[in-house]
């Protein structure tokens, strides 16, 4: 349910870029209490540093489990990933017809290998939120250590995020954290907080702690998160939208920073309560928390390819901007969904596919 509540904050995000005077539909209809979105970002990353250690923690140190798990990471990600790729490159003429932009998406080579890859060669994917994926796999990558001596893996990602840390502290080295897809951006220090969340859990599981602990733990992740939100809309809003506006390298740290922490008491939470979802709503963002992989591939090229189909309708203000941006948004989860349920699946049981299945 967190996963989906995430993916979704972050569809939002982008859509409300459409939006506005100069912007793809151009228009007074603006919104910027959407801001707080890219949050969902941080919330995957804390997440991913929870769930792989709950799921390979206590793993024997193997390399049949090390080819295991390197095997399972990768017919997680790269077929999907290598498939939404050429499926964009194979569609961009008819794409670019269909909305009458010659210059829809950028199809350099090098920003072809990136994509393709997933090494930061350079700032730009296709699609665009690759860049957060790369984060992942180098994540994935460090964790592989474990599986050689679990104080492998603990001295990589202290060693990557006291780095990290050293880089945000010098200003002359920040350009090596230039992109998001960089090893030194500050996206990459998120996910020891989902590792600090696992090892807090699993020692507050065998300790008889008090009922109200998960509890209290939960509404701290909300309250951490409703601050930064706040502190993201009132204060921050201005500068996504406009880049004639430096931006604020301090207030955007200190966001970063407390989306994190709260993500990190939200899942040491609902852990510990053991939460499950109930009621159509529940459900509903569980099934798109499992869909989210497909969600987070398409949406952005989905957006961008509706906005500009529905570019030539005036969107002069308010109740038709609104609905312009559910009809957006709601296309796009609608295709993510059946990505996911007639291509992501069938894509992972046919990489996955042997005799045994773990």
């Amino acid at each position: 349910m967190i996963r989906g509540m995430a993916a979704l904050s972050v569809v939002l995000f982008h859509a409300q870029f459409l939006f506005g005077p100069n912007a793809l539909l151009d228009s007074t209809y603006q919104i910027k209490f959407l801001s707080f979105g890219h949050a969902g970002v941080e919330i995957f990353f804390v997440l991913s540093g929870y769930i792989i250690l709950r799921a390979h923690w206590g793993d024997p140190n193997s390399w049949t489990y090390f080819k295991r798990y390197v095997a399972r990471r990768f017919t997680r990600i790269f077929p999907m990933t290598i498939g939404t790729v050429i499926c964009l490159l194979a569609m961009t003429p008819l794409l670019r017809w269909l909305t009458s932009d010659p210059l829809l998406f950028d199809i350099s080579p090098i920003k072809i290998v990136t994509s393709l890859s997933l090494i930061p060669f350079q700032c730009e994917y296709l699609p665009g939120t690759l860049w957060s994926l790369s984060n992942e796999v180098l994540f994935y990558l460090i964790f592989a250590a474990y599986f050689i001596r679990p104080a492998f893996f603990v001295f990589g990602i202290s060693l990557l995020t006291s780095l990290i840390l050293l880089n945000a502290a010098l200003p002359f080295a920040r350009p090596l954290a230039a992109c998001g897809g960089s090893p030194l951006n500050l996206y990459n220090a998120i996910f020891v907080f989902g590792i600090a969340a696992f090892f807090v859990s699993k020692l507050l599981e065998k300790i008889n702690m008090p009922a109200w602990m998960p509890v209290a733990a939960l509404t701290t992740g909300v309250a951490i998160f409703a601050v930064s939100a706040y502190i993201d809309v009132k204060y921050l809003s201005d500068m996504y939208f406009d880049q004639a506006i430096a931006p604020n390298r301090a207030a955007k740290m200190i966001t970063h920073f407390l989306y994190a922490v709260a993500g990190g008491w939200i899942i040491l939470g609902a852990s510990l309560l053991s939460w499950r979802p109930c009621g159509a709503v529940g459900r509903a963002f569980t099934y798109l928390g499992e869909a989210s992989f497909s969600l987070y591939l398409i949406h952005e090229p989905a957006l961008g390819v509706t906005a500009r189909i529905l570019h030539p309708l005036t969107l002069a203000g308010s109740p038709r901007g609104e609905l312009a941006l559910f009809a957006i948004v709601a296309s796009s989860v609608v295709l993510a969904l059946a990505v996911h349920q007639f291509a992501e699946l069938r894509l992972v049981d046919l990489f996955r596919a042997s005799p045994k299945r773990g």
